[in-house]
């Protein structure tokens, strides 16, 4: 993120998110992007690395959002629900 974003400061929070579940939040202060700029269209090769991020997160069970703004950095969030093992300690 921060080669792409150009950012002088990228934070990572993993948290648990209500409900039980993962929260990824991975925010940048860098030079950000128009959301409709990153839809790609097929045989691009620009975009992957969101498309990427976002197909691996919905095939492991999560939701995934990205929110950016031309200079004004980018949020990615990625959250999973947790699914109950039934092991006790």
């Amino acid at each position: 993120m921060a080669k792409h974003a150009k950012a002088n400061r990228v934070q990572v929070h993993p948290t648990q998110a209500p409900g039980k579940g993962i929260l990824l939040a991975v925010e940048d202060d860098g030079r950000g992007f128009e959301l409709g700029d990153a839809i790609v269209k097929e045989g691009s090769n620009r975009g992957l690395g969101l498309a990427s991020m976002r197909e691996r997160v919905k095939l492991s069970g999560g939701a995934f959002a990205v929110e950016s703004n031309p200079d004004e950095g980018t949020d990615i969030r990625a959250s999973w629900p947790c699914q109950e093992s039934g092991i006790t300690g």
